[in-house]
């Protein structure tokens, strides 16, 4: 004799009502196609403003950190440093969970899992940028021509 659990809401999301039945005594072999869960609705609100919380923080830190403007100051490079501080804004991007160190003069930016991942990775490009604009720079169209010049005004070989 096999017995099957069989669960049925009394009413919509209160408690469930449990039976077992013998459906072998009754000639009958089945499986229940659904499953009631068991939520009451002090349960569900209290779910809610638990959700309601995490995005009021998620708020507050988006807020917080949605856009920082702040000066670097050294390259870390062996090829070349800044003559002067170079202006950027660090901005988290909540969709791909992503920090962006931008530079919009210079059309230059870059990215990481955390701030200073993004501000290497700003780095990296800025000097790959200046290298690959200098090996260039006599046949530059004037968008070009216009990047390099404030780089060489900023960045000099060591």
């Amino acid at each position: 004799m096999r017995l099957y659990q069989i669960m049925q809401p009394s009413q919509l999301w209160s408690p469930l009502v449990r039976e077992e039945i013998s459906f072998e005594s009754k000639g009958v072999e089945a499986i229940p196609q659904y499953v009631y869960v068991d939520i009451h609705g002090a349960e569900i609100a209290e779910l809610r403003r638990y959700i309601e919380e995490l995005q009021e923080r998620l708020e507050r830190l988006e807020k917080q950190k949605i856009s920082q403007i702040f000066q670097i100051q050294f390259l870390d490079s062996k090829k070349l440093r800044l003559k002067q501080p170079i202006s950027v804004s660090l901005i988290y991007s909540s969709d791909n969970n992503l920090w962006v160190v931008d530079n919009p003069e210079l059309n230059i930016y870059g990215e990481g899992e955390d701030e200073n991942q993004a501000i290497d990775d700003f780095k990296q490009v800025l000097e790959e940028t200046y290298f690959g604009l200098k090996k260039d720079k006599e046949n530059l169209g004037p968008e070009l021509k216009k990047k390099w010049s404030i780089l060489s005004k900023i960045i000099e070989e060591i």
